[in-house]
């Protein structure tokens, strides 16, 4: 029984790319799923500061946002930036505790979002 080395080496060449192409979608799964909770991190930051009326607590990370409207304001380019990766419910979580920023609606928001990351 000869092996012919053609096949052999088309079979090694497919199982090899087959190999590579797993793990580079591996490798995106891993970085997007990196950039979605630093995202998440970030409106967390703020939401926090808007349920505290707190300005002061994110100006050493972010000192051009002075103001409640300016805060307001970045929260809403977060829930555009957020529909790119979230879910409707997510997106839809986070509008609805700007509308009415309570203790209940942030941690529904929260609870939303860590649903999507683990």
């Amino acid at each position: 029984m000869e092996i012919n080395f053609d096949i052999l080496s088309l079979i090694a060449s497919i199982l090899l790319f087959d190999w590579l192409r797993l793990r580079l979608k591996e490798f995106a799964v891993k970085d997007q799923h990196e950039f979605k909770s630093t995202r998440y991190k970030c409106l967390i930051l703020l939401l926090i500061a808007l349920l505290r009326d707190d300005i002061e607590s994110i100006k050493t990370r972010r000192p051009e946002i002075t103001t409640q409207e300016e805060l307001i304001k970045e929260i809403e380019v977060e829930i555009y930036n957020a529909q790119l990766f979230s879910t409707k419910n997510t997106v839809e979580l986070i509008k609805k505790f700007v509308k009415v920023p309570n203790e209940d609606n942030l941690e529904k928001a929260i609870q939303s979002m860590k649903r999507e990351l683990w």
